[in-house]
């Protein structure tokens, strides 16, 4: 419960909301230097931490209450959604959202303990909240700044040679040139594109094709050649895709025909 907002406002109504003993020693100037208990700085109106302090400046004040001053983005779903900030959402001293709720900052989590909450690294817990802070209300944590490019190259049909290069912002960070598959770490921003060649492909209704599925879905293909190569088109990593996972599928192969 506040101080009133206006009129009449006692010192004995300071020491109720800041639950100080009546029989301990108490002053308006020690109170908000937070001598008894610590001042909430999440309150919506507080005393000055420096200079001259009167009654009214106590006007308002919650020791239990008011929001933090920070924005913290949750969405049900994923991470992605999250920390791409739609929705977002203020914490509010009442734990609104629930018990087991996560929530995502910009900033790393932990430094958040230092305007208010402490950490047991899986939950976070309000300081000064009306039940003592025993239950976690929601675990916060940094939003992940990074997607995982997960591929895979795959070799049919026996060319005489192949090559896959994965390029990041037009400088290539995978090449193969044989069956193969792993992850790379990406970023917002970051462009990806591929290029896929093959050659001697044999027989005479001979099909080269190179192609790419998943956030790539381009190919090359000649038929009656045996050779054909694939400069693909690019996809830039966007803040959807932050915290999960992206594929990329490509392949070179002799077939009969174009795929």
């Amino acid at each position: 419960m506040a101080l009133t907002g206006s009129g009449q406002i006692s010192m004995n109504d300071i020491r109720i909301e800041l639950g100080v003993p009546s029989e301990s020693p108490f002053g308006i100037n020690e109170a908000r230097l937070g001598t008894y208990v610590a001042i909430n700085q999440f309150s919506a109106s507080k005393p000055p931490s420096s200079g001259t302090v009167s009654l009214s400046d106590w006007y308002s004040y919650s020791q239990t209450g008011g929001s933090n001053s920070d924005t913290f983005y949750y969405d049900a779903s994923s991470a992605a959604t999250a920390c791409a900030g739609t929705p977002n959402t203020t914490l509010y001293w009442s734990g609104s959202l629930g018990i087991g709720t996560v929530l995502y900052t910009d900033s790393l989590g932990t430094s958040e303990a230092s305007q208010g909450y402490w950490s047991d690294d899986t939950n976070a817990y309000f300081q000064n909240c009306p039940d003592g802070c025993g239950d976690g209300i929601t675990s916060i944590t940094a939003c992940v700044e990074t997607a995982t490019l997960s591929w895979t190259y795959s070799v049919t049909g026996a060319p005489s040679s192949n090559a896959m290069d994965i390029r990041v912002n037009s400088s290539t960070e995978i090449s193969r040139t044989s069956t193969s598959s792993g992850t790379y770490t990406v970023y917002v921003g970051d462009t990806i594109d591929v290029i896929i060649s093959l050659s001697g492909c044999s027989g005479g209704s001979a099909v080269a094709n190179a192609y790419t599925d998943g956030i790539i879905m381009d190919a090359a293909c000649t038929p009656g050649n045996s050779s054909a190569t694939l400069n693909s088109t690019t996809y830039t990593v966007v803040s959807g895709d932050i915290g999960n996972t992206i594929s990329l599928d490509c392949y070179a192969q002799c077939d009969g025909g174009c795929l």
